[in-house]
């Protein structure tokens, strides 16, 4: 949000957004999820442990747990950290995010501004740290067991960011605005010197001896000896309040709060530059015009703020049930217009080939701060205001129909994939992959448990094409792997033992 919006909407919180799109879908519409669950104050996120439980992260410092059914009307307190966290404008408590084994490790993390101490300098200090799930009680955590992963200066209250999220890499995600109260003050955007203006990624399960996390080797600037952050995954963002990743393409989309006249959301692609300061939304920011546009990455989809628009929330890629016609489109929305959009785009970064079709659904006549979704992969909005209701979306296909329905069976693959190495192996193994048929092909690397730890490729390829595909073992734990080729027309998956 820009400084000249600040006073107006500081008491609302860090959103305020609006929309411009094709005709609205009749169909679609929002209810309240949980009417009896009761009311919650200023709610900016909502999360999910994959046991039937929800968690709505209110932006005071508390985060209450509930059961994912929709007569549920008792809630209980996660975590408290109102005595510790900064609530005021764009700061407080921001987001929740769950470790993929949590129900093993009873790891939670969550990201906020630091109350200042009594004495010390009135700046800000953003803080993302690691709680333990309590010993005598499973729907809570010990307030006692924070571990602080990273504390990061902020020159001002504003422009936090706030969004914390697990990729199927394994890795963490935050993501960071660039701290300033307008015009990116402290030159953050462009800076690679910084944390702020940026997404990160960081290994929170193999840290290091000067950090509490690892770096990933594939960072994009993960060894640098420019003096770059290499916890860098992305950067050029002004507020990047909300971002998910597509948890079945491993897709990164982000809204980056816009500064004066612009709204973005962007699809975020490893190490790429997204402009700001020198862009806002598609047009010239700093300067006003013949900016160096190359190579900045231009948003999907970037609108103005006419209609009572003034803050982008970014959304999910939409992979639930309720509302079949919206599979596969990513689901956003304008705080300030209160409308809910869909976005249909194929995953080619360079927008400018790739048009994307964006839809207003619904104007849901609710300021949406946030989204979360359940382990049944549904859409859920928060909303300040109007007593903070968790939303969803209107079912528009009867349950009863068919509730569970059984998965098809693999079609036969129109491809082959084989492993051509030793195994047990202990260094470089090749798989040879060969496509008769024009083909998009997935190949990912799977641990024993099933948690994606690397895509070795994604992409288009032509009839009777063969590809060698290496892979380094070198670097993996010892254990049994998976190795998957996955196209429309089937799946083939071959298993590799490593051993040291």
């Amino acid at each position: 949000m820009s400084s000249l919006r600040h006073v107006a909407l500081a008491v609302l919180l860090l959103l305020a957004l609006r929309t411009s799109s094709t005709s609205a879908q009749d169909s679609i519409g929002v209810d309240i999820a949980f009417p009896s669950v009761g009311d919650f104050s200023l709610p900016v996120d909502l999360a999910a442990d994959g046991n039937g439980y929800l968690y709505v992260v209110e932006q005071g410092g508390k985060i209450f747990v509930f059961e994912n059914d929709e007569a549920v009307s008792e809630r209980s307190v996660f975590l408290d950290l109102s005595d510790r966290v900064y609530a005021d404008g764009e700061a407080g408590l921001l987001s929740l995010a769950f470790h993929p084994d949590y129900e093993v490790n009873g790891y939670a993390y969550v990201y906020y501004i630091l109350e200042a101490k009594a004495g010390e300098p009135t700046d800000w200090t953003a803080v993302l740290s690691r709680f333990t799930r309590s010993e005598s009680d499973p729907l809570a955590v010990d307030p006692d067991s924070e571990l602080i992963l990273l504390e990061i200066p902020q020159p001002t209250d504003r422009h936090n960011g706030g969004e914390t999220a697990f990729g199927p890499d394994g890795y963490l995600y935050l993501s960071l605005g660039d701290g300033s109260a307008g015009d990116d003050a402290f030159g953050n955007g462009q800076n690679l010197t910084t944390l702020l203006g940026s997404i990160l990624r960081i290994d929170v399960d193999n840290p290091s001896d000067e950090r509490a996390y690892g770096i990933p080797p594939d960072n994009p600037f993960a060894g640098n000896d420019q003096g770059y952050r290499e916890e860098i995954f992305a950067y050029g963002f002004r507020n990047p309040w909300r971002f998910s990743i597509d948890h079945e393409t491993g897709h990164v989309w982000a809204g980056d709060v816009g500064e004066q006249s612009w709204e973005e959301v962007d699809f975020v692609v490893k190490g790429r530059n997204y402009g700001w300061p020198v862009m806002e939304g598609g047009e010239c920011y700093d300067p006003p015009t013949n900016c160096t546009q190359d190579p900045l990455v231009p948003p999907v989809w970037y609108y103005s703020h006419d209609d009572n628009r003034v803050s982008v929330i970014g959304g999910y890629v939409y992979r639930g049930r309720r509302v079949p016609e919206l599979v596969g489109h990513y689901i956003f929305a304008d705080w300030g217009g209160r409308m809910l959009y869909g976005l249909e785009y194929d995953g080619n970064p360079n927008a400018s080939t790739s048009e994307p079709v964006v839809t207003e659904l619904v104007n849901t006549g609710y300021f949406i701060s946030g989204f979360g979704v359940d382990e049944h992969d549904e859409l859920y909005m928060v909303s300040t205001f109007h007593g903070g209701p968790i939303l969803r979306f209107v079912e528009t296909t009867d349950p009863d129909l068919d509730p569970e329905p059984e998965p098809p069976e693999t079609p036969i693959a129109d491809f082959s994939f084989e492993h051509r190495g030793a195994s047990p192996t202990q260094g470089t193994t090749s798989f040879v992959l060969g496509v008769p048929e024009r083909n998009h092909v997935r190949v990912t690397l799977f641990d024993a448990i099933g948690r994606e730890l690397k895509i070795l490729v994604d992409a288009q390829l032509e009839a009777n094409t063969k590809r060698v595909i290496e892979l380094d073992t070198s670097v993996l734990p010892s254990g049994v792997y998976f190795v998957r080729a996955a196209a429309a027309t089937g799946t083939v998956t071959e298993q590799i033992v490593v051993a040291h």
